[in-house]
């Protein structure tokens, strides 16, 4: 699935981590395309969140979502939001940092067929998830939950 994996915002390699690739893609986007409004709600899509040091690389989930995740279960860069890092989380399990996505209405059913196949649970929807980010970003909207997929 290329459609959204626009090469002008591809991550640039070589990076020290996946998430310095994020961190530097999601810079870059800001830069080129300036302040961008945020939804007016949550109906039109889902968050997702991806744990890049949780990853096995098993390729399950890019099998079964069509290549919407890619081999190591990270959405496509399109998709991102932000990075995150929770403040005592414990990194050594691999779920302290994270990067949310923002999945389109029309794709999140493949999205669900990939997180349904991943053991180890490095995607997720936002909302079932514990992460410091949910409570701030539903904040942000309301109280309003996503309908799922």
């Amino acid at each position: 699935m290329s459609c959204l994996r626009d090469p002008l915002f591809e991550p640039d390699p070589p990076h020290s981590t996946q998430v310095d690739a994020m961190a530097s893609m999601l810079a870059r986007r800001r830069a080129k395309l300036g302040r961008v409004a945020p939804a007016q709600s949550l109906d039109i899509g889902r968050l997702l969140v991806y744990f890049p040091h949780a990853d096995l690389c098993d390729g399950a989930a890019e099998v079964e979502s069509r290549g919407f995740f890619d081999v190591h279960n990270c959405p496509p860069w399109d998709t991102w939001v932000a990075t995150f890092e929770d403040a005592g989380a414990d990194h050594d399990s691999g779920y302290g940092v994270y990067l949310v996505a923002w999945v389109p209405s029309e794709l999140m059913a493949l999205a669900d067929a990939g997180i349904a196949v991943n053991p180890e649970t490095c995607i997720a929807w936002l909302d079932q998830t514990r992460v410091a980010a949910w409570p701030l970003i539903r904040g942000a909207y309301g109280r309003h939950r996503p309908t799922t997929a």
